[in-house]
This record gives C-alpha cells, sequence and structure tokens, in this order.
C-alpha cells in the first residue's frame, strides 16, 4: 500500500506538470498561428528576408517557441524541487509503516486478550533482528538500549516482514521505534524522518 501512495503521488504531481506545459505551449502556438494568418501580407513582403520551413513557421518563430518551452520545462523543475517531493514520499511511507506495524500489534494484543508482543514494555526500544548498535535517541525516539526488539515472531501472524525506514533502515536495524506506557497505550515512532512533521502514532 505504501507503494502504490508513492506511485500515485509522482503520478499526480507529473500529471500537474505535464497539464501546465502542454496548456502553456498549446497557447504560444495558438498566438503564433494566429500571427501567422493575420499577417500574411507582412509575411509576404518580407519572404525575401526570412527562412521558412515548407511554408509554415519562420525559423525565428521555432526558435521562439523552442525557447520558452526551454524556460518553462526550467521553472517547472525548479518550482517541484525534485529533491524535496522525494523526503515528502518517503515520509508518507514511514508514515504508513508505523500505522501498519501499530496496527498489527493492537490485533496481537485483542487476540492475546490484553498481553503485549514479547519486550513491548515501557522503555522505548528499536524494532529490528540485530543485537548491538540499535540506540536511537534521534529525532523523536528515545531508545537507549543496545539491541533492538524483535516481534516478527509475535506478529507473524499479521505482517509477513517487519517494515523499515525507506532511507536508511533495514530488517536489522528499522529505524523504528516502540514503547508503552502504563496505561497501556503503545507508540510506534520514526526515527529517521526528513519532514517537520512528527510520525509517531499511538492506540
Amino acid at each position: 500500500k505504501a507503494r502504490y501512495k508513492i506511485v500515485l503521488i509522482f503520478l499526480y504531481h507529473g500529471a500537474r506538470i505535464f497539464l501546465d506545459i502542454f496548456g502553456q505551449v498549446f497557447f504560444v502556438f495558438y498566438l503564433c498561428y494566429n500571427n501567422h494568418n493575420s499577417a500574411g501580407s507582412i509575411f509576404m513582403r518580407n519572404k525575401k528576408e526570412k527562412l521558412r520551413l515548407n511554408g509554415g513557421f519562420t525559423l525565428v518563430e521555432l526558435l521562439l517557441v523552442i525557447g520558452i518551452i526551454a524556460t518553462l520545462a526550467v521553472v517547472t523543475f525548479v518550482a517541484l524541487d525534485p529533491a524535496q517531493r522525494f523526503a515528502d514520499a518517503r515520509d508518507a511511507r514511514r508514515t504508513s509503516d508505523v500505522e501498519t506495524i501499530l496496527s498489527a500489534v493492537h490485533q496481537y494484543v485483542i487476540d492475546n486478550k490484553g498481553d503485549f508482543p514479547s519486550g513491548v514494555d515501557e522503555t522505548e526500544k528499536q524494532l529490528g533482528t540485530a543485537s548491538s548498535g540499535c540506540e536511537a535517541t534521534y529525532g523523536e525516539c528515545s531508545a537507549n538500549t543496545s539491541y533492538c526488539l524483535d516481534i516478527s515472531g509475535d506478529l507473524a501472524k499479521y505482517l509477513k516482514t517487519i517494515p523499515y525506514d525507506p532511507q536508511t533502515g533495514s530488517a536489522a536495524s528499522t529505524q523504528y521505534t516502540i514503547v508503552s506506557d502504563s496505561n497501556g497505550i503503545v507508540t510506534v515512532k520514526a526515527c529517521d524522518t526528513e519532514g517537520e512533521t512528527v510520525i509517531s502514532v499511538s492506540r
């Protein structure tokens, strides 16, 4: 589902850009065409001074249109900011991942009469299979344990694999943490976000 969301985001922005450029180019050609028809007598008088391609637009007109298209393409590229769009897509994936993990944990709790997956408690831990190097004390995360918490076995019924950060995560070190509070509220966080929005869900 997360991959579909990313694809739809890019298709949406791509379609908007295409339609905008197409509309601008069509408008320019329309103006050139009208100018060509209304000023036919002038073009005939200056026939010797202009180079025409198969009786169509002059070379100068075509170069002008190409220049406008190139300018629009550059402006659109800068306005789109591809790097930021990729970052937004990755954050969308992170949001989907933490929601997926929390939903699986919640379903486990329901099916097991209120019990949490093994190791899920009031100590925040990074999810993964690694036995060391799992401290995650950056972003919104406060996981100080050196080992990662592997809940893939408990959640196998609900998740084929535990999701991990699309840029910096792995199955060994997902860059997602989990913690519960004294009221039994479970929180899953994304540590390595790229935008200003905190990616964290609780239930």
